[in-house]
């Protein structure tokens, strides 16, 4: 039998007794294989539906290991260097170990929710499987756009339910307690005061230098985090341009700069050459950055000795926060000064703080009809 023109197809019995269907498009020919030839006449319908509609694709061996390994390396010099790590780490634990062998054409949305059950028995977090779904969703995005695969079969699967929980913050009274408690005799009395004062993220805070700060004005720029990756650090802009921007500091944390300042300087001086700070603000005796987990410690000792709850070094950013928009400052001058992208980010994190009565918007509308 001659074997038909591109894009006619056809469809015969194989020696198994089995049907096969086949149609060549641009020079790749597509097989299909059922148990009956009204399905395989069927296949045969939708592979030339598939490729009218530009969803149908080259057959690929590539396995979902190579796909990924293609895909990190490609981006690499895109992505920040926190972001490589993140993505490295999602992809080891837990998209090789169970798809890695796996031709990328053949994965499903049925895989891929059953998978999401099966780590969900395991005890693998909300948060976490929030995290492999965009991850893995973002790969199989770039795996379409590479024409790898018709289309993302992690768009028919609803992602992981990711339930936020709102810190536990301190009072007012209690933060007046810990502030009380801060002095610049030490970096971390310095870090608290810029990351309470500020609304500074800690790796915004790492990478402050003394030029930075504007003691005349109360003026702090952000234009740099620094942060750990591999166990180095790396120093880089923030994440969005957003978070370039000038926080003016509350006087309680220009006191513990000022006084932090006098005690730094008398210890480079002592320390001379052996210095290893340059003029960045939040140093340990020698110069060297402290590190996320030292400044955890700190605070944990600190509230401690002030008997307040724990708290997280994150949480003094949102408690700061928290506390501009309980004064009533609007959403967008908070958002500002975070460094938030736009409004709605600081919306949605802060939206119990925006919680307050309506009873003056009832009053007005009341007054407008008259009753």
């Amino acid at each position: 039998m001659a074997r038909r023109g591109n894009g006619e197809g056809n469809v015969r019995q194989r020696p198994s007794g089995t049907w096969e269907a086949s149609v060549s498009f641009d020079g790749h020919r597509f097989y299909v294989r059922r148990n009956s030839q009204a399905e395989a006449r069927r296949a045969l319908a939708e592979l030339k539906q598939q490729h009218a509609a530009a969803e149908l694709v080259a057959p690929s061996r590539v396995t979902v290991a190579q796909h990924l390994a293609t895909w990190t390396e490609a981006n690499t010099e895109n992505w920040r260097p926190r972001t490589v790590v993140g993505y490295e780490g999602i992809i080891r634990n837990y998209l090789l170990p169970v798809w890695g062998s796996r031709k990328l054409q053949s994965l499903s949305a049925a895989d891929i929710a059953q998978q999401y059950g099966r780590w969900q028995k395991a005890g693998v977090g909300a948060r976490t499987l929030a995290i492999i779904h965009a991850r893995l969703h973002r790969a199989l995005r770039q795996a379409v756009l590479w024409g790898v695969i018709p289309r993302n079969p992690a768009d028919s699967v609803e992602p992981p339910r990711s339930v936020y929980r709102r810190p536990e913050l301190w009072t007012v009274e209690q933060t007046r307690k810990f502030v009380a408690s801060l002095d610049g005799t030490e970096w971390h009395g310095t870090l608290a005061a810029l990351m309470l004062g500020g609304g500074l993220r800690l790796g915004e805070a790492m990478g402050l230098r003394w030029t930075d700060i504007d003691f005349d004005s109360a003026v702090v720029s952000v234009a740099r985090t620094r942060t750990v990756v591999r166990r180095r650090f790396v120093e880089g802009e923030p994440k969005t341009p957003a978070a370039m921007r000038a926080v003016t500091l509350p006087a309680f944390s220009l006191a513990v700069l000022r006084q932090w300042r006098k005690v730094q300087s008398a210890r480079r001086l002592v320390s001379g050459p052996e210095w290893l700070g340059e003029s960045r603000i939040v140093t340990l005796p020698d110069g060297r950055t402290p590190s996320g987990t030292q400044a955890s410690y700190w605070l944990d000792d600190r509230t401690a000795a002030v008997e307040l709850p724990r708290l997280r070094n994150h949480d003094l950013r949102h408690l700061s926060a928290s506390l501009a928009l309980a004064a009533g400052i609007t959403l967008p001058d908070v958002s500002r000064r975070l460094g938030h992208a736009n409004p709605a980010v600081t919306a949605g994190t802060y939206a119990h703080c925006l919680e307050r009565s309506d009873q003056h918007v009832a009053d007005a509308i009341g007054r407008a009809v008259g009753v």
